[in-house]
């Protein structure tokens, strides 16, 4: 992913640590800790940080068309809306306009997408290594304490 992308990857790992269980808390989650209300984690299991996506075109609203006349733009998925829209509600990136959108309805690529227009001239990179959103997860942990969660992170194994 590009460099101005870190923040919105800061962003992504928060969200997710924020709802792992830690055992420094009785096994309950920073956000259970908090609001005293265990929080619902079903929208983390539907895409990861940079995974290729496809959503409606909002800059064209002529209709659908015939597959090859696709109304889909390619974007990619950088996190989870917290402030608008409903819990299933998600951030993408469209690469072309360098935009950040909020859309609760995304379509994860299938193998008959290798032809979809929005993949002309797609020499974009696959994202991010995981060994590296590892390291960076690991450098998140600053607080005293933590270093016995996140010891195995950042590893490459």
């Amino acid at each position: 992913c590009p460099p101005e992308m870190i923040f919105h990857v800061l962003q992504y790992v928060i969200f997710i640590w924020n709802r792992t269980a830690r055992p420094m808390l009785g096994w309950r989650t920073p956000i259970e800790a908090l609001t005293g209300q265990t929080p619902d984690i079903s929208m983390l299991l539907h895409h990861r940080f940079w995974d290729v996506v496809y959503i409606s075109n909002y800059q064209q609203r002529d209709g659908q068309g015939f597959p090859s006349n696709s109304n889909e733009i390619m974007c990619r998925f950088i996190g989870f809306s917290e402030t608008v829209g409903h819990s299933m509600t998600f951030k993408v990136w469209n690469p072309d306009t360098r935009e950040v959108l909020h859309r609760s309805r995304l379509r994860k690529p299938t193998p008959s997408d290798a032809n979809h227009p929005a993949n002309e001239g797609n020499d974009r990179p696959e994202g991010p290594p995981a060994r590296v959103l590892g390291r960076l997860v690991a450098l998140l942990y600053i607080h005293p304490g933590w270093e016995q969660f996140g010891s195995n992170l950042g590893t490459d194994d």
